[in-house]
């Protein structure tokens, strides 16, 4: 089931926003707390590096995704007609 209005979107994008931002604060305490202090720039550098590609590999792959089957129409008449049962 489709989901399709600005609302979903939003609220789902402010939630990944809040993950994310855990993330990349958990892996800023990991750091500090496994690192030695003389490699501190090195290592934070990598791992904020790497985990911008990985979300640019993911986004990436997304862009990839097939289209031909997406048909908006069918999606709103799902809407259609569970709005119409309720």
């Amino acid at each position: 089931m489709q989901i399709l209005n600005v609302w979903t979107l939003c609220i789902g994008k402010f939630l990944h926003g809040i993950f994310v931002t855990v993330c990349h604060m958990a892996a800023t305490k990991m750091i500090n707390e496994t690192v030695p202090v003389f490699m501190y720039g090195r290592v934070g550098v990598v791992v904020q590096t790497m985990m911008a590609f990985g979300y640019m590999l993911v986004m990436g792959m997304g862009m990839g995704l097939p289209t031909d089957d997406y048909n908006p129409a069918l999606s709103n008449a799902k809407n259609d007609a569970a709005k119409l049962a309720d």
